[in-house]
């Protein structure tokens, strides 16, 4: 009884507007104060005071009050954005020119030549060329049997059949 109803009703008596209406609108970071700067030292008054007077004695002798930021460390130059091949390409007098034509090609029709192309005669297993249009060459080691492609069994070798030591 009484727990049902309280979980199908919910519970009365929960101070809920209460605890909204006293929500304020401020957040932690409004309300943060950094700690004293004493508590974040980490060394005495004392050796921080001595620390101070010796780089601002040391600073003013090496750093004369004439020279600006702008004379100790000059800004960079920018950077030549010209390169050789800028250069080799804006050269004047070139006339650019194609190499003469020694033999018509169709690109269409012929295979390229490449290196394994024109070794293929050397090639043990590969079957003669007999045209260079051909885009698939024939392999015989791939569709000949193992059968014959080993040869006929010697008198001599045990039949495959026969248990093996």
């Amino acid at each position: 009884g009484g727990e049902d109803s309280a979980h199908q009703r919910g519970f009365h008596g929960l101070p809920l507007h209460q605890f909204l209406s006293s929500l304020t609108d401020s957040s932690t970071t409004d309300t943060y104060r950094p700690p004293h700067r004493a508590l974040l030292l980490g060394q005495g008054q004392r050796k921080a005071t001595l620390a101070s007077m010796l780089y601002e004695k040391y600073r003013q002798v090496y750093t004369p009050a004439k020279k600006t930021e702008e004379e100790i460390r000059p800004r960079p130059q920018p950077m030549e954005s010209v390169s050789t091949t800028h250069r080799d390409y804006a050269a004047r007098g070139f006339q650019p020119t194609s190499p003469p034509i020694t033999q018509p090609h169709n690109y269409l029709t012929e295979q390229p030549t490449s290196f394994w192309l024109e070794q293929a005669r050397g090639l043990p297993g590969v079957t003669a060329l007999f045209s260079r249009n051909i885009p698939f060459k024939r392999n015989a080691t791939f569709s000949t049997p193992i059968t014959v492609y080993l040869g006929p069994p010697h008198p001599c070798d045990p039949l495959s059949s026969d248990p093996q030591p």
